[in-house]
């Protein structure tokens, strides 16, 4: 009898480490491939012609390094990558292995411009980030009011 009831232990414990993750909201985690990507929003341009900066943080799970080459919007419109503290655009943004990059105002930059419309404040846009190896994965992210704290910040 013992061994029958350690036997469902670990069955029910093994059971629950099989999970699955989905993403479908701003403050979830986009979970696809060995990059996820938590708290993603974006900060809305201030004015005409003003850039939208995306703040998340991006977790490289996998033991080998990747890198952020590219990311595109619902919106339409151009992102651009900036190293940390860099005035010139990017090529790539390295994720080092088990390591999480932080983009926004404490990290590197993904700048929106060339926006068909303005961003509306309250509404969600899809981000799809592609990277070197990994396979490219999409999050939701809540429009918000520039300089307004972000959940991952």
């Amino acid at each position: 009898m013992r061994r029958l009831v350690v036997f469902v232990a670990l069955g029910l414990a093994a059971a629950a480490c099989g999970g699955s993750t989905t993403s479908s909201t701003a403050s979830a985690i986009g979970d696809v491939s060995d990059v996820h990507i938590f708290a993603a929003s974006v900060d809305a341009a201030s004015g005409s012609g003003d850039v939208a900066q995306v703040v998340a943080d991006l977790h490289n799970a996998s033991d080998a390094k990747d890198a952020l080459v590219s990311v595109s919007c619902s919106c339409g419109g151009t992102a651009t990558l900036f190293e940390p503290g860099a005035g010139s655009p990017a090529t790539s943004i390295a994720l080092p292995p088990q390591k999480v990059v932080l983009f926004g105002p404490r990290g590197a930059r993904i700048e929106l411009s060339d926006l068909a419309q303005p961003l509306a404040v309250g509404s969600t846009v899809t981000l799809t980030f592609s990277f070197e190896t990994a396979t490219p994965t999409s999050a939701t992210a809540a429009v918000q009011a520039p300089g307004r704290p972000s959940p991952a910040t």
